[in-house]
């Protein structure tokens, strides 16, 4: 994620200008107004409008012609106040609109400056782009083993970047207030950024042998010696929900914002993307995805020592599973 800090000075008006232009406004697509046809269409359609004009043409049709013209009168005053009506409600909401998009404190000209969150152009466009820049990550993170190996992979080193201790939940507000140009985060995070016109994304960082490895499951020996059976029992509702969520979005965004309160916009988007993957089985490839993992950790200093892979990573349960 970004803002548009580009350098101790940042961007000039006309730089601002050129990137504008060349890569739009910082915001997701929105639904455009309806014309004053489709309005009108709408307005017809109404039952009362339709008894209305039905009355009107009953009278005319038997002769009463005062009758008739006072009713059909009556139906383009109604028409008219909706029409004025609908278009001042839209305008109103646009306002609004307006009025609540998030805000970028960012450097314009060699001076700090407030702007829309939409006004916000790219700088942090690939991972290189991240050299010299302030980067939140949490320290012992997944992500930070993630970004560190991604930055390798591209010729930088942590010694390339200022990397900030960033909570997950406090990355999208300092990103919005300039207190870091990038963050490597977990969702919903990312999904609230983008949404709220404040960030854009860089890449979602699965490109390394670690692939997209997070969170895992786990128990002791002891608890494996004296009740399997309630790890069989943990593993198969573990693949059953797995498995459903994987086929039903909508009930996972459902759920997600009733039952933690997300924000349903950045849950979204989080899942549009794909950027949230459920995986139930222990198979080969995901032992390998956390071999790798290990030694990054160790590598990094967030381990002291590798595990016993062959007892820390037990398939035999998942295996049975699986069959």
């Amino acid at each position: 994620m970004e803002t548009s800090a580009d350098t101790p000075t940042g961007l000039s008006d006309t730089e601002v200008a050129r990137r504008l232009q060349q890569h739009g406004y910082n915001e997701l697509p929105s639904s455009k107004g309806r014309s004053i046809f489709a309005t009108a269409w709408g307005v017809v359609r109404e039952p009362m409008f339709l008894l209305l004009l039905a009355c009107g043409t009953i009278y005319l049709a038997l002769g009463d012609v005062r009758e008739a013209l006072m009713l059909l009168g009556f139906v383009f005053v109604v028409l008219g106040i909706t029409l004025y009506q609908e278009r001042k409600t839209e305008r109103a909401l646009e306002a609004l609109r307006d009025l609540s998009s998030p805000r970028a404190l960012v450097i314009r000209g060699g001076g700090r400056k407030r702007i829309a969150g939409r006004e916000v152009v790219p700088d942090v466009k690939t991972i290189k782009d991240l050299k010299g820049k302030k980067v939140g990550i949490w320290p012992g993170s997944t992500q930070e083993v993630f970004i560190f190996e991604r930055m390798r992979m591209e010729g930088l080193t942590p010694k390339d970047i200022t990397s900030v201790r960033v909570p997950f939940g406090e990355m999208p507000a300092m990103l919005a207030r300039g207190d870091i140009d990038a963050y490597v985060g977990a969702e919903p995070a990312p999904g609230l950024s983008i949404t709220s016109g404040v960030g854009q994304l860089v890449e979602y960082p699965y490109g390394t042998a670690m692939g997209g490895l997070n969170m895992i499951i786990g128990t002791n020996e002891e608890t494996v010696a004296k009740n399997p059976e309630m790890i069989r029992t943990m593993l198969k509702t573990h693949r059953q929900a797995v498995e459903f969520m994987s086929a039903n979005k909508p009930a996972v965004v459902e759920m997600t914002v009733q039952k933690l309160g997300a924000n349903r916009a950045a849950v979204q988007q989080a899942l549009a993307a794909d950027n949230v993957e459920y995986v139930w089985k222990l198979d080969d490839k995901v032992q390998g995805q956390a071999k790798t993992y290990a030694q990054h950790m160790l590598e990094l200093k967030q381990i002291r020592a590798l595990p016993k892979f062959e007892t820390f990573l037990n398939p035999k349960f998942s295996n049975e599973i699986a069959s």
